[in-house]
């Protein structure tokens, strides 16, 4: 019980750093705007425990290496007290801004009896569901830009068969536009997966604060970090092939 207590514990501290030092909106967009130097080819997936946001690891590896694949995904993967979770409700996605970077927010979601599939399986149907997010987003955008074109122009123009007209052309290019626009992305999200997936762990380390007391540095710089190099690793519980596995350190102090 009293090693459950420490894990416990330290778990929570960790996960409210991660919480409290997340990336703002503004501090994403400074980062994939100047600091970011080039996309490399393929797909990035990288984990956290963060269901919201995006972590602090990201930042630091910017900041580290400033190059990003051309699609990147944070993925939270969370087990749900209920037996299963069915394909379709699998994954729940977000997309960051600003937009034209691809960057992505995803919670993968499994019951508690649900087997998770190998790596390719779970990129390939990630990747495909993501597509059918974005498809989705841009005909919302599409209908709620179009409506409100229409009743713009039907305020502005007289009625009458010039306006219909008018109104009918000046839809369809908005029409069209937007699709021209998921065809490319569909495109690019399958040409990235065919150049492979990356996986992106963050292998953090645990350190308590400078000024803390000798028992809390004894449970956390000890206790906690010899229960952490005793435990199963994230890659072999996520079934992720190793020669797939770039990780990424960091240190959090609490």
């Amino acid at each position: 019980m009293a090693l459950m207590g420490i894990w416990h514990y330290v778990h929570v501290k960790r996960y409210w750093y991660e919480l409290t030092h997340m990336v703002s909106n503004e501090k994403l967009e400074e980062l994939t705007t100047r600091r970011i130097r080039g996309r490399i080819p393929g797909i990035g997936f990288l984990y956290t425990e963060l269901v919201q946001g995006v972590p602090p690891i990201f930042a630091h590896l910017v900041e580290k290496v400033p190059y990003i694949h051309s699609v990147l995904v944070f993925v939270s993967v969370k087990t749900l007290p209920i037996p299963y979770v069915s394909s379709a409700e699998r994954f729940i996605f977000r997309q960051a801004e600003p937009k034209e970077q691809r960057l992505f927010r995803c919670v993968a979601r499994y019951g508690y009896n649900d087997q998770k599939e190998d790596a390719n399986a779970f990129a390939a149907s990630l990747i495909e569901q993501l597509k059918s997010f974005v498809h989705d987003e841009s005909l919302f955008v599409q209908t709620t830009q179009s409506q409100l074109f229409i009743n713009n122009e039907n305020i502005r123009l007289r009625p009458g068969a010039k306006s219909a007209v008018h109104v009918e052309e000046k839809l369809d290019e908005q029409i069209s536009e937007p699709q021209h626009i998921i065809q490319e992305d569909n495109q690019i999200y399958e040409q990235e997966l065919t150049n492979g997936v990356v996986y992106l762990l963050g292998e953090t380390e645990v350190r308590a604060e400078r000024n803390s007391g000798i028992f809390k540095k004894i449970i956390v710089n000890c206790v906690y970090n010899f229960i952490k190099k005793n435990s199963r690793q994230g890659e072999k519980a996520l079934l992720i092939p190793r020669d797939q596995i770039l990780k990424v350190g960091m240190t959090y102090e609490i």
